[in-house]
This record gives C-alpha cells, structure tokens and sequence, in this order.
C-alpha cells in the first residue's frame, strides 16, 4: 500500500509540475495561471490534450512542437520531475498528513520563485503573499513550531538581509528579503537561519565555480532567490533532522 501511494505522489508531483511550468512562464508575463490554454512560444499554436501528458509526451514529441517543430526546452520536463521527485520526498518526510499539503505547497511556491528569479532576476511579490498566506495554515497543522518562533523567524534572516541590501547598495534584492520574512513566518527562527546558512553556501560555491570556469566575472550579479529557495526547500523536507543530528554531535 505505501508503494502504491509513493507512486501515486510521484506521478501526482509530475502533474503538479506541469502546472508549475506554466506558472513560470505565465506569471512574469502577467498573464492568468488558470484560463487560456497552453500554447508553443513559438508559432502560438495550443497544445493539444495528448501533448499535455508531463515528461511522456516531450518524450514522444523528441522535443520538439507538433505544429511548427521548433524545439521545446529540456527544462519543461525537468520541472516535471522534479515536482515528482519533491512530492514523493514530502510524502516520505510527512507522510498523508496536513503537514505535508502545507508544505508541499510551499516547496511548489520556492520552486516557481527559483527558476522565475533565475530567468528574471525578479521575485515577485505574489508569490511572497502566497508563501504568507500558507503560513497561516502552517500555525495549525505543522508541530514543532510555535507563533512565537515564527514572528522571531519572519524577522530572523529577514534583517539581517536587510542591512545586506543598504549595506551593497542594492547589491541584494528586496525580493529576497521579503521572501525570507515569509519563509521565516512559514518554517520558524531555527530552520530560516539554516534555510540562509544552506543558500549562502550553495550559492557562493557556484559563484565562486562560475568565476574560476569564466562563466561570470567578480562583478556579476547572480540572482541569490534560487540558493534561497533551496536552502528553505532543504530545511522543509529534513531541517529538523539535520539540526538534531548536528546537535547530536556535542550533546551525548
């Protein structure tokens, strides 16, 4: 029975992941995330029902649009699994639970604000609302994590982010300040600080791989909303468990 519902979270996550395609694309564009049909950026065609099958039918097209052949990018059916991979990874963290729709539906906001962030260097706000707004949810139905350590966290890397963006002159966004006083809220002060310890360090190992690879210059911006969110998306599925076992090592 578990094995039947890990698959079933895996393929529901591969459908989620479509969506979240969409909302990628959509959502800086301005455009609804819920009317109009799918279309190719190409030549506008709509995509018909049979190509709207996540990951199978990129297969089946060889990526490629049905209508005008252009190529379609690799990454639409890479966020198709990976929304598979990170729905199957909720339900083995939270199992069927309240929990786990609240914080799957965080993870899909991050993963939207990751790439949207990538591709635009924008975090919308939104979004930002959005993760706010499942914290409210998350108050009742999450354990571990009381209101007060959620108002300490909506400030805890919040501020600290803040004075980063004076202090560079706006060398950090404001978005990703704003999306971590809504992470905070959401996760709690202790996990929203390893949340930013997380992205720092992912992000300046692949800053500083880009400048030794040529890829970027000292001076180059790198938008720090995706290390962001991978770091809240880490202490979401395992940040309690990292924190105990790291605890574990000077407490026997």
């Amino acid at each position: 029975m578990a094995g039947l519902l890990a698959v079933f979270m895996f393929l529901f996550g591969l459908c989620i992941g479509s969506f979240l395609n969409v909302c990628i694309y959509r959502i800086p564009k301005g455009e609804s995330i819920v009317f109009g049909r799918s279309h190719c950026p190409a030549c506008g065609a709509a995509i018909q029902n049979r190509d709207l099958v996540p990951v199978f039918s990129w297969l089946a097209l060889k990526g490629r649009c049905r209508n005008c052949g252009a190529r379609i990018p690799v990454r639409y059916p890479a966020v198709e699994l990976l929304g598979g991979l990170l729905f199957l990874a909720v339900y083995g963290a939270y199992g069927l639970t309240l929990s786990a729709a609240v914080y799957a539906a965080f993870i899909c906001a991050l993963v939207v604000t990751a790439f949207i962030d990538y591709d635009q260097s924008i975090i919308p706000n939104g979004i930002v609302l959005y993760i706010l707004a499942v914290g409210v949810p998350a108050i009742f139905f999450t354990q571990g994590t009381g209101l007060i350590d959620r108002v300490i966290g909506f400030f805890a890397a919040s501020v600290p982010l803040l004075i980063a963006y004076f202090v560079t002159r706006g060398g950090l966004g404001l978005g990703d300040v704003k999306l971590m006083a809504a992470g905070g809220f959401l996760l709690g002060w202790k996990l929203i600080l390893l949340s930013l310890a997380v992205g720092s360090i992912v992000g300046a190992v692949v800053g500083v791989s880009l400048v030794l690879r040529g890829r970027k210059s000292m001076r180059s911006a790198v938008p720090f909303g995706p290390f962001l969110s991978l770091g809240m998306c880490f202490s979401a599925l395992y940040g309690n468990a990292a924190l105990h076992a790291y605890i574990g090592l000077f407490v026997r």
